[in-house]
């Protein structure tokens, strides 16, 4: 992603494999982060069953736009009269600290960093609960038999050892500094960012796959860096890339002209073998041992067909750069719910050939804009979203990837008509 600070922030992970002392030390810091997270967690709790929980459950209940006004505005002065913030919190941990030796053995921005999580979680849930998303899943206490997430910005750092790199953490006075090697490929991606302007390692994050400390598991570190923005090209019209984008096809038009590029979907192949995988769940016992190897082995196709949908959009994303540097994209209504969009029972709006075309398989949609919107500022390049309005959207151009060459046009047109207006 990029930020406000004129800075591109970027990530590498990778496994450990602690072992012995460490594997103790690390079992240890997890403890103390469960016992940050549960304290922290209770406090909000309180105030949230106390103060919000009553007026959710009105809002819920309530059928009248005016009382659902009246509730949220009732639940907003809640808030301010009783929010604790993750300041708050932090600045609870002095005296936590200082009376409890055992507490006080992790480095204090690791449990800083648990709190700052543990916020955003909170505030996210009352958002979306706010807006009206009855779904919407409140943040919980954690178990001590679960490894609980180690997060800091301090404690840590990268050094050269030889040719390759190690990722050293200091874990307080309940452990002797760790040192893990950084694979290969990771250093070389660390090696050519070191050159960039601004290059600074920011924080990282430890977890262990599965949580659970009863079943063998892998460690894994995720290390945030960033360096300076490069400075942006030039935004030529002629040179401008527009896309229509779309689950299995993107309408491209360029300066090297028109074309339709077909999109692989590992989907199609993964999804009819994890139904059959769900549909013999389905009569089992949940947490028998049959039951639990089948939902391993649905865990290692959702795996599989995550990696093989990044990877191939990063091919495309790679293919699309040669095209040029500033891409305008159709940014497509993703919700598909009552009223909305693709509601089959709003007249217009249902059939393969209607509007729905922009409602369907949004979460790989977005995955692949979301590579794109993070590959392009590397290159001085940048990403715009436009919104056609529904006369601009063509109704019958034929199915699938037939309609991407009409809408990329009709994309194009009505950008360019918007840049024309005063």
């Amino acid at each position: 992603m990029k930020t406000d600070r004129g800075v591109l922030v970027r990530a590498i992970k990778f496994e450990i494999f602690p072992q012995g002392d460490n594997l103790q030390t690390l079992q240890a810091v997890s403890a103390n982060m469960c016992t940050v997270w549960n304290e922290g967690f209770a406090a909000r709790d309180t105030i949230f069953q106390e103060h919000y929980a009553p007026l959710y459950a009105e809002l819920k209940d309530t059928q009248s736009d005016g009382e659902k006004k009246e509730i949220k505005r009732r639940l907003t002065a809640a808030f301010k009269s009783h929010a604790i913030t993750a300041f708050d919190q932090i600045n609870n941990l002095t005296s936590r600290r200082a009376g409890d030796q055992k507490f006080a053995s992790v480095p204090r921005n690791w449990q800083e960093q648990t709190l700052v999580m543990l916020h955003g979680a909170t505030v996210s849930f009352l958002v979306l609960r706010k807006n009206g998303d009855k779904d919407a899943r409140p943040p919980r206490a954690r178990f001590d038999t679960r490894f609980s997430e180690i997060y800091g910005r301090t404690g840590f750092k990268i050094e050269d050892e030889g040719v390759r790199k190690v990722f050293i953490m200091r874990p307080g006075s309940v452990g002797v500094p760790m040192r893990f090697s950084i694979p290969e490929y990771e250093c070389s991606v660390l090696k050519d960012r070191e050159s960039k302007s601004g290059f600074a390692v920011k924080q990282f994050t430890l977890c262990r796959n599965p949580r659970n400390l009863s079943k063998p598991g892998k460690f894994w570190v995720s290390v945030m860096y960033e360096y300076d923005l490069p400075e942006e090209k030039p935004d030529v019209p002629a040179d401008r890339v527009y896309i229509a984008v779309g689950a299995s096809s993107l309408g491209v038009i360029s300066a090297q002209g028109e074309q339709v590029i077909e999109l692989w979907r590992p989907d199609k192949h993964w999804k009819p073998k994890i139904e059959k995988v769900q549909a013999r769940m389905q009569p089992l016992t949940k947490g028998s041992r049959k039951w639990n190897g089948l939902a391993n082995a649905r865990r290692k196709m959702f795996g599989i067909l995550a990696k093989q949908q990044k990877q191939y959009h990063a091919e495309v994303v790679q293919k699309l750069l040669k095209l040029g540097m500033h891409f305008v994209i159709s940014d497509l209504v993703v919700r598909s719910k009552q009223g909305k969009l693709a509601d089959s029972n709003v007249e217009g709006r249902s059939g393969s050939l209607g509007l729905n075309w922009a409602a369907q398989n949004t979460g790989n949609i977005a995955a692949f804009v979301a590579q794109l919107k993070v590959k392009v500022p590397e290159h001085g390049g940048s990403v715009t979203k436009h919104k056609l309005p529904f006369g601009d959207v063509p109704r019958h151009q034929g199915i699938g990837h037939y309609n991407k060459s009409a809408m990329v046009k009709a994309l194009k047109s009505s950008f360019l008509r918007e840049q024309k207006k005063p």
